[in-house]
């Protein structure tokens, strides 16, 4: 999820990159005014379907369940492991309990 984050938040600052483009191009010159309106217009077209598309997946990925349920969850991907005694949540849950209580091995 956190790839989703910075996803989503680059989206968003490009967005605002093309705006503040838009808003310049009104104090161009003629020449090149029309140039600078197109390229920020095509900026925020595609990072509005950029971002949509990035709420998109993210949400699907969330809804399907896909990462990881707790933080700690890495301690266990370590050296080839996989995640040990994680079958349900509830397992999982309390092996992040556990692994928080007992550092890496």
């Amino acid at each position: 999820m956190l790839v989703f984050h910075i996803t989503f938040f680059l989206g968003l600052i490009s967005l605002a990159a093309g705006t503040a483009l838009l808003g310049f191009s009104k104090h161009a010159n003629s020449a090149t005014h029309r140039f600078v309106k197109a390229i920020s217009l095509i900026i925020i077209v595609l990072s509005i379907l950029s971002t949509l598309c990035t709420m998109y997946y993210g949400f699907k990925s969330w809804q399907s369940g896909s990462g990881f349920q707790c933080p700690m969850a890495m301690h266990g991907m370590m050296n080839d492991q996989g995640m040990p005694g994680c079958g349900m949540m509830q397992n999982c849950m309390e092996h992040c309990k556990n692994m928080m209580n007992h550092p890496a091995r």
